[in-house]
């Protein structure tokens, strides 16, 4: 009798468990202070958000999105997910950075938390759970179930808003990257670039500019460029004008890019599937138009579907090799974490489109906008990110600096970008 409560206790944990992604794999070992590697995705609503009701929907959407209702666990060789049978309790933002931080200890209970701030929904993630498309589905399938369960809307359900009473889809589940591995391999070695040096800060400050989309891309067909172009040029113009404030020389200043691999390759999961791209602006300051055509040359020569296989699958040899698998855990955590401690900065800071998120009409009257951030790493203290949703753009800065070195310098350079469109 003990025996077989035992095989079956047995059976339980395994069907609970659930592997990392070949991205998810770096994350759990680089886990530092420093080093969250988290994603903050917002939606502003029109009125104040009812907290029970909202807590209802996310109770109701864990047997729908397995890959997100989990906790990190670890054995001696490795981290693994374990899936959860019960929704976190959503918090208040009365203490808003305690409550936008994860903490490894937070990660081992579950890996999101909900945050609510008067009208304001926030989804904070370990990144290892998925990456931001991921989450945005997660988010707007959230809102719609919050939605019907508060005003009896029946918001129509699409690729990503996904019913709550439909039960997972294998294909959401699964490594993708292991679908597109070819013979080729390609890494970025990159020599170090201009970064932002400032006072480190255990506040995450995050600053949301809201544009009209219709004049960014105005000003994008002008140049004959991408939204997402347009904006690197943006970012880069305002890092050219930084550096040349603090004297520091001439660096070559890089954005790295994610870039959604789904429509690529008919994938649908909701785990992580995307590859960071570089985008070089060289050393000497460029007119912006200038700037924004060589991003947009650059992108377009990256996305080709046999350069994003060969990069994916650089990123599965890394997390597949051999002998660093049979190293003990620590010794792992040690090894990653002291990488990342001693090597400089091959970009100036991630920037990340995640591109419209689409609202079925339904939704429109209760969602103003939608913003996204990834957070700052230790050689990159800002990050920025952008979602557009109708005719409004929302672009975030976070940084973990105590100085605001980059806020005004970009708004100053979307301020001429729209007065000379």
């Amino acid at each position: 009798m003990a025996q077989h409560a035992h095989a079956k206790n047995n059976e339980t944990a395994v069907s609970k468990r659930m592997e990392l992604d070949t991205a998810a794999t770096m994350f759990p070992l680089a886990f530092c202070d420093r080093q969250r590697s988290l994603v903050y995705l917002t939606a502003t609503m029109n009125e104040s958000v009812d907290l029970q009701k909202l807590q209802l929907a996310l109770n109701r959407l864990i047997t729908r999105f397995p890959s997100f209702y989990v906790r990190l666990c670890h054995d001696k060789s490795g981290f693994f997910f374990e899936k959860m049978d019960h929704a976190p309790v959503i918090c208040e933002a009365y203490e808003e950075n305690k409550t936008l931080f994860l903490s490894l200890d937070d990660l081992l209970m579950c890996a999101f938390r909900v945050v609510v701030a008067e009208n304001s929904i926030t989804l904070v993630y370990f990144h290892a759970i998925s990456d931001g498309f991921g989450g945005s589905v997660f988010l707007k399938s959230l809102i719609a179930e919050y939605l019907h369960i508060r005003y009896a809307i029946s918001v129509p359900w699409s690729e990503d808003i996904l019913c709550a009473n439909d039960g997972p889809n294998s294909e959401e589940i699964k490594d993708a990257y292991l679908d597109i591995v070819g013979g080729s391999s390609k890494s970025n070695d990159l020599s170090n670039s201009y970064s932002i040096i400032g006072t480190s800060d255990e506040k995450l400050h995050i600053t949301e500019l809201t544009l009209k989309t219709g004049e960014l891309l105005r000003c994008a067909c002008e140049y004959g460029v991408s939204l997402t172009a347009l904006l690197s040029g943006i970012l880069t113009t305002a890092l050219f004008d930084l550096q040349r404030y603090e004297n520091r020389g001439h660096q070559e200043i890089r954005l790295s890019i994610p870039v959604d691999l789904r429509k690529r390759f008919r994938s649908i999961t909701l785990r992580n599937f995307s590859i960071l791209v570089t985008v070089n602006a060289g050393k000497e300051k460029t007119p912006l138009h200038a700037l924004c055509q060589s991003f947009d040359k650059q992108l377009k020569g990256n996305l080709s579907n046999e350069n994003l296989s060969a990069i994916a699958t650089s990123y599965v040899r890394l997390a597949r090799n051999k002998v660093f698998a049979i190293l003990p855990l620590f010794l792992k955590r040690w090894m990653v974490q002291m990488y990342f401690s001693l090597s400089q900065s091959v970009n100036c800071m991630t920037f990340s489109n995640l591109g419209v998120w689409q609202i079925p009409d339904d939704m429109k009257p209760y969602v103003e906008r939608c913003s996204m951030v990834f957070s700052p790493k230790p050689t990159a203290p800002y990050s920025c990110g952008v979602v557009t949703v109708g005719n409004t753009l929302t672009l975030t800065l976070a940084r973990n600096i105590k100085e605001p070195l980059l806020e005004a310098r970009v708004l100053n350079v979307l301020k001429g970008v729209i007065l000379n469109t």
